[in-house]
């Protein structure tokens, strides 16, 4: 019995792995959602998928520069709300990309917005 469970675990691995990605698509959505607050355009916000998305892009902000030392010049004074910003600029600018892996778009987003010169 013991096998046949490990058996299908194993077999529900890849689609498990699939549905996790958290993919461009998911972070547009969601930053779209942040860029509502942000503007204070609508009453009508999903503060769960805007905080997904601050929270997202506060973590690869403070990542970011150990990621891409020599590349990646982030101003000291960079809030999250202009870091958002950079990002949907990116996402929109790039939907060839959407469906790549989120992490590696912000981190594009902010090499693109603050290279080092």
């Amino acid at each position: 019995m013991v096998r046949i469970v490990l058996i299908v675990l194993f077999l529900m691995l890849p689609s498990l792995a699939v549905a996790d990605i958290y993919n461009g698509n998911m972070l547009l959505e969601d930053c779209n959602e942040s860029m509502k607050t942000l503007d204070n355009t609508s009453k009508q916000v999903s503060f769960l998928n805007a905080g997904t998305c601050a929270g997202f892009v506060l973590a690869m902000l403070e990542a970011s520069p150990t990621l891409a030392p020599e590349k990646l010049c982030l101003p000291r004074d960079v809030k999250v709300g202009q870091a958002i910003r950079v990002v949907v600029k990116f996402l929109k600018d790039h939907p060839e990309k959407l469906h790549e892996v989120s992490s590696e778009l912000v981190l594009n987003a902010f090499l693109q917005a603050f290279p080092c010169k």
